[in-house]
């Protein structure tokens, strides 16, 4: 594909795009790209922030621009120097993006932080260039006890600097010995532990960041919530609720959240637990709430959020959702006050039963009609609510949870489920015929 692409051949290109498309339109069918093309909310956490103009104006005419010409007359003609111009650009442009973040916080690019890693890869390497280019000096000497001892003595420094830096991990052998494998790890250890306390019938979510969300469904089956800085989701409430339980000072707010989105425990990665990247701040938030376990001694604190009145479904009354229904989630007391309305809710009248990922048998008992069902669950237009098959209306409020009013008062059964669209049948359609092209070229061709 990207040989084409090169090759400038546009025919050919868009005809190798369409067949792309064709044979994976089964997956990518059209709620698919409309979901995507939903997505276009930045997350805070995504947002570029530059210095004033007149900075930047003046560092290009005066810093890179001159270095530019510089190295453009000392290299032009003089292949061997590309290899070194090649990592120069590359670490300082990536050590430059990390320096503006951690000590000037500017983001040149979004999550600045993430390509730190990069920078050490351009660092490492230049260095191992160095070290490749003493050792090929000391090796043309043409005195035979010179190049030597001029070699030994690299060798011999070398290895100091690479054993100085290797130290904290020498020091302790079980790194050497007994190397961490995924049977050993704390994200095992997590998962298992979770896998042990969640109650998943009942609608609990687990909170999580970093790896322990990476592998804790490797491992369990533990439904999670995942407090990441993603853009790629169709409804903006879910980056800006993991945004404020991530970074928030306002422990009310963070308990809010935590409450609405149905979460029983939550993971806090502290500064000492040794992941890479610390994705909580304000920490004081948590230190009155009940500390379940503890992992990486210490590093890693599971908490169980308080007041949680934990339930895929609620029945509230209709007239104190109106005000959900335009939440504003801008608008800190507004998302407080729903948090404690759903968490007042008296659901010992329902009972549900999980079919599959996609049905829900819901009996609810002594229903008024003047109450409202939540379910609380992302709203899709392929969801459906029947009740002795008949088909209501489904509004989406708070959080982009789904609510039926059914007017209608008693014990009632309602069916949640996701209904096959015409989009994915048109999708398997279009995948098929272009399946089928292929192999009638093929035979063509081949004849």
């Amino acid at each position: 594909m990207f040989i084409y692409v090169f090759d400038m051949n546009w025919r050919r290109t868009t005809l190798i795009g369409l067949l792309a498309y064709g044979l994976t339109a089964f997956a990518f069918d059209y709620t698919f790209i409309k979901s995507i093309l939903l997505s276009g909310y930045i997350h805070p956490e995504n947002t570029v922030n530059w210095p004033p103009f007149l900075v930047i104006f003046f560092v290009l005419l005066f810093l890179v621009v001159p270095v530019t010409l510089l190295v453009y007359h000392m290299v032009v003609g003089k292949d061997k120097y590309y290899p070194l111009l090649t990592m120069l650009m590359w670490a300082g442009l990536f050590l430059l993006v990390a320096a503006m973040y951690y000590y000037f916080d500017y983001n040149l690019v979004t999550q600045p932080n993430r390509y730190l890693h990069e920078a050490q890869i351009g660092t490492v390497t230049l260095i191992a260039m160095g070290m490749t280019y003493l050792i090929d000096n000391a090796r043309a000497t043409d005195h035979e006890e010179e190049r030597f001892t001029k070699h030994l003595m690299i060798i011999i420094g070398i290895f100091t600097f690479i054993f100085g830096l290797s130290f904290n991990y020498l020091k302790n052998p079980h790194w050497i010995i007994e190397p961490q494998t995924m049977e050993r790890s704390s994200e095992k250890e997590i998962a298992q532990r979770l896998d042990q306390i969640v109650d998943a019938d009942k609608g609990e979510r687990v909170y999580l960041t970093g790896t322990p969300a990476f592998w804790l469904n490797v491992f369990s089956d533990v439904p999670q919530i995942r407090g990441g800085a993603d853009n790629a989701q169709p409804s903006p409430w879910w980056a800006d609720a993991s945004y404020v339980i991530n970074k928030s000072d306002n422990e009310e707010l963070t308990q809010a959240w935590l409450n609405l989105l149905n979460v029983k425990y939550i993971l806090v990665n502290y500064p000492d637990s040794g992941t890479y990247y610390i994705d909580y701040e304000n920490f004081e938030r948590f230190d009155d709430w009940p500390i379940v376990d503890k992992f990486t001694e210490g590093g890693l604190k599971l908490y169980e959020v308080p007041e949680s009145n934990i339930s895929l479904f609620t029945v509230l009354n209709t007239n104190d959702l109106e005000k959900a229904k335009t939440l504003d989630k801008n608008d800190s007391e507004s998302v407080i006050e729903l948090a404690k309305l759903l968490n007042s809710a008296d659901n010992s009248r329902l009972h549900y039963e999980k079919l599959s990922a996609g049905k829900y048998n819901l009996m609810i008992d002594d229903l008024s009609s003047s109450e409202t069902i939540v379910f609380k669950m992302n709203a899709d237009e392929r969801w459906q609510a029947d009740i002795n098959e008949n088909q209501y209306d489904i509004e989406t409020i708070g959080p982009n949870y789904m609510a039926v009013t059914p007017k209608t008062s008693g014990n009632i059964q309602i069916t949640w489920s996701v209904a096959q669209s015409k989009w994915e049948i048109i999708g398997w359609i279009i995948t098929l015929l272009t399946a089928l092209s292929i192999i009638k070229w093929l035979i063509k061709e081949e004849k």
